[in-house]
């Protein structure tokens, strides 16, 4: 049905939300449907793989399960669309040169994807500015996110050993609920101009450890940043990066406060 909608649509289309049984992964229909997509000049795109157990007597099959959860994708998906989303798919693609690199906002949700893969997906996206990665597996311990294009990234629900951003031209990061190592999540992004920082409060209750990483607290992500000295019972707070606006929340304090030239004013 979805493949005679894409047909036998009539007039412009320039959005288009699919959302699939897992069985198309596996027929190749995902991927049919991105090349029609792509001859229709559609901009924006988002496309979901509906979450389903496999089972087979009761005992899940594992060939079954990843068929029915991977694609493969032509690379034009990562340069002619200008938005995209993709959900609950483990992918794979070979990322090729392209001339007509459009794609300005990637969204990747429950998404499996070998790290170097999304490097070299970050290195091709040259006019890539938006990036949002939300629960994804980077199927090791560590994720370097390295782009001159990108100006705003939020990370949300990662657990990674070790995790890099960076980006010289980044104005905006959001972190949320993301548990890392404390001395390894590196932020190299000498334009930035707002830090949001965000935390699971069940999360927190717990006071989750994985694997030897912690949930990051408001008080990590600020000491990560670097040069700040943080006391917030005197409601001080001392500072070495000029202009930029932070909005910190967690269970334990909730508080925003502008930074200007080393100055700070914090309102509770």
């Amino acid at each position: 049905m979805i493949t005679s909608n894409i047909d036998n649509h009539i007039g412009p289309l320039k959005s288009c939300s699919i959302k699939h049984v897992p069985e198309s992964c596996a027929s190749g229909d995902v991927v049919g449907w991105m090349r029609k997509l792509l001859e229709k000049e559609v901009i924006k795109v988002s496309i979901e793989r509906d979450s389903c157990d496999y089972h087979y007597r009761g005992i899940p099959d594992m060939i079954e399960r990843n068929a029915a959860s991977t694609i493969d994708l032509p690379f034009e998906v990562f340069s002619s669309f200008k938005v995209l989303e993709l959900k609950n798919y483990h992918f794979l693609t070979t990322p090729s040169i392209s001339p007509q690199q459009i794609l300005n906002t990637l969204t990747l949700n429950k998404v499996h994807i070998i790290s170097n893969t999304f490097h070299d997906i970050l290195s091709h996206c040259s006019s890539l500015e938006n990036l949002i990665l939300e629960k994804c597996d980077f199927l090791t311990d560590e994720v370097k996110i390295v782009s001159s294009s990108l100006k705003y990234i939020k990370i949300c629900d990662v657990i990674e050993r070790r995790i890099l951003v960076s980006a010289f031209n980044m104005e905006v990061i959001e972190i949320d609920s993301v548990i890392c190592n404390h001395e390894d999540l590196i932020l190299e992004a000498p334009k930035l101009r707002v830090l949001r920082a965000y935390n699971n409060v069940q999360m927190l209750g717990q006071n989750v450890f994985i694997d030897g990483c912690k949930l990051l607290t408001t008080r990590d992500i600020i000491e990560i940043c670097g040069g700040i000295l943080v006391s917030v019972s005197s409601a001080m707070l001392h500072l070495e990066i000029s202009t930029v606006s932070i909005f910190l929340i967690d269970a334990y304090i909730t508080f925003f406060f502008v930074v200007n030239r080393g100055a700070c004013n914090l309102m509770f």
